[in-house]
């Protein structure tokens, strides 16, 4: 009895917290401002905005992919699309983002900021150089477009959603500098979320908080953050070879085989051996659950509902 009583308890808040009470109609003529929109996560949010009718102000880094993901928002039904390419590395470049979304809607319903960067070319992922420009990219630029679009999110009544990762919870191999960024998100909005509920303010903020993946690229990472090891020592012309129930006996070694392997190869066996290690890491940690927390009046952008339910393609 206890057990079905369990049971029971545990479906009925399973089923509580798992309501999906979104209304498409909701996001008809919403006007949104979706930065990373080029491609992987940002672009298939940006495709399910159009197909709901809400009015788009794209922007990421490369202007040819955002030309093609805003032919196809018009494909798909968009009442209005904009883009503006933009490089967040640069502090001046969130306020003309801004100016620009505000210029072209007349205002904001919801800014989903959705933008991140890698270690930059030519530098050291650990250097200050490479931390800085992570920390501009990945973070500060999210200060700056949130501070610039908060006053125009309370008069709407509006959302701000932030995509983040599982880095800003816990920490990981060969990620410093990102996996900071990444705290800092996770800091910075959740502090910001309790400021606005003691003031009142009715404005949403989601932290929408995606897993790791296995992906070529991030193999590659590790593959070259790790060192090769050194060549095995030549094996001895004999060995002792121990039977059961026998007495040791010398042999030779057997022909044929490959007594000196190349390095490269044991280097690729060993960086395997971390690859394998931190995905069985990830795999040992607890479920994220629905991937975001709400705060009071939260009004969450459909499409980070709704990605649960999503085939998203792969992000490159």
């Amino acid at each position: 009895m206890k057990v079905l009583l369990l049971t029971g308890l545990g479906a009925l808040f399973f089923s509580y917290y798992w309501d999906d009470n979104f209304d498409p109609a909701g996001l008809q003529g919403a006007r949104v401002l979706l930065t990373g929109a080029s491609t992987g996560i940002g672009e298939e949010l940006a495709y399910l905005y159009a197909r709901l009718g809400a009015h788009l102000v794209l922007t990421a880094h490369t202007e040819a992919l955002l030309q093609k993901v805003v032919g196809n928002c018009r494909k798909l039904g968009a009442p209005k699309v904009f883009f503006i390419a933009a490089d967040m590395a640069s502090p001046e470049v969130p306020e003309r983002v801004v100016r620009f979304a505000l210029d072209k809607l007349g205002g904001l319903d919801y800014l989903v900021l959705n933008h991140l960067g890698a270690t930059p070319a030519g530098t050291r992922s650990r250097s200050v150089q490479a931390t800085r420009w992570l920390l501009q990219v990945n973070f500060l630029s999210y200060v700056q477009l949130t501070s610039l679009a908060l006053p125009i999110l309370t008069d709407s009544k509006g959302s701000l959603v932030v995509v983040s990762s599982l880095l800003g919870h816990v920490p990981t191999s060969f990620s410093s500098p990102y996996s900071a960024a990444k705290f800092a998100l996770d800091g910075f909005f959740g502090s910001l979320r309790r400021e606005l509920d003691v003031q009142d303010v009715n404005v949403a903020i989601t932290m929408c908080v995606l897993g790791l993946r296995d992906r070529a690229s991030t193999a590659e990472g590790v593959r070259s953050s790790t060192s090769p090891l050194p060549r095995l020592p030549e094996p001895p012309a004999v060995a002792l070879l121990h039977l059961p129930g026998g007495e040791p006996s010398i042999q030779p070694p057997q022909s044929g085989g490959d007594t000196n392997r190349d390095t490269s190869e044991l280097v690729a066996v060993a960086q395997d051996r971390v690859i394998k290690t931190e995905r069985d890491n990830r795999e040992s940690l607890p479920a994220p659950g629905n991937g975001h927390n709400s705060g009071r009046g939260d009004t969450v952008a459909a499409s980070i509902l709704q990605m649960r339910k999503l085939r998203l393609r792969e992000v490159v």
